[in-house]
């Protein structure tokens, strides 16, 4: 089984939420997760429209957290748009780890070696991180239990 899939998938919650992206495109949300990353937590609201591209065969375990609408759209479509999934961290993980280094220097208001163009890179590079396992919170809100089961062949 395939890790990825050959298109990125929008998950959405209700129908009219998916037949205004159909009429109307997509429109970004403020949306506040807890990430939890080795030695630190954030919770922030970011600007965004999550794509994952997480094989159908796997996406059951998303419907509880994300909802059970989807809009698939090829990856050629999101290259050429600069679109690109998510991407999932475990909290043990050296990515997580170098994360929360950023976060943390980011956060250090003593830190006057960071522009304010290089702060706002951190959130963005933070805003494209998801759990790769764990209970995901949203608003305050315990959605799911994940483990990512994606088969690799």
């Amino acid at each position: 089984m395939a890790i990825s899939t050959n298109s990125i998938i929008h998950y959405t919650r209700y129908f009219k939420i998916l037949k205004s992206i159909l009429s109307e495109g997509f429109k970004v949300q403020y949306c506040v997760e807890e990430l939890a990353l080795k030695g630190t937590k954030s919770n922030a609201a970011h600007p965004m429209v999550s794509f994952c591209d997480i094989p159908l065969s796997n996406s059951q375990q998303h419907f509880s957290a994300y909802g059970k609408f989807g809009i698939g759209l090829s990856k050629e479509w999101a290259k050429k748009n600069g679109i690109n999934p998510v991407i999932y961290i475990d909290e043990k993980s050296l990515f997580s780890q170098c994360i929360s280094n950023l976060i943390k220097e980011r956060r250090d208001k003593k830190n006057t070696n960071l522009t304010k163009e290089q702060r706002t890179e951190i959130l963005r590079i933070k805003s494209y991180a998801k759990n790769h396992s764990g209970i995901l919170t949203r608003n305050g809100k315990k959605k799911a239990m994940f483990p990512l089961n994606v088969e690799t062949q």
